[in-house]
């Protein structure tokens, strides 16, 4: 399966196959915000690797604008670890939608409009 994202400037990057190791990093990051003993600091800046790991520390600059973690705008980094998210994510929503809108299209006209009362 292919994953692309579309990021803030418009460019798209491939991202590696959703296997074991990228869903434990996702995980991984997800869990950050409950882990007390860790800074602020080192939250984002896990974060922001895990983006330049994920889309490539070349594609990391071009789209942060730096690889010094010290420069970046923390607000970029967060949206674009949350559209590689949305990126892994989209096949199996998109495959979720299809079925519940083929699932409705198998439903009689009378049982349709008595749902909608």
């Amino acid at each position: 399966m292919q994953y692309t994202v579309i990021m803030a400037n418009n460019h798209s990057y491939d991202l590696p196959p959703k296997t074991i190791k990228v869903v434990e990093e996702l995980e991984r990051i997800a869990s950050i915000d409950n882990q007390k003993n860790l800074s602020l600091r080192d939250k984002f800046k896990a974060v922001f690797n895990s983006v330049a790991g994920f889309i490539g520390k070349e594609n990391a600059i071009d789209l942060l604008g730096s690889d010094n973690f010290e420069e970046v705008d923390l607000n970029e980094v967060t949206i674009a670890y949350q559209k590689i998210v949305d990126a892994y994510s989209r096949p199996t929503e998109e495959y979720k939608l299809n079925e519940t809108i083929k699932a409705f299209d198998n439903l009689p006209i009378d049982r349709m409009v008595s749902l909608a009362n």
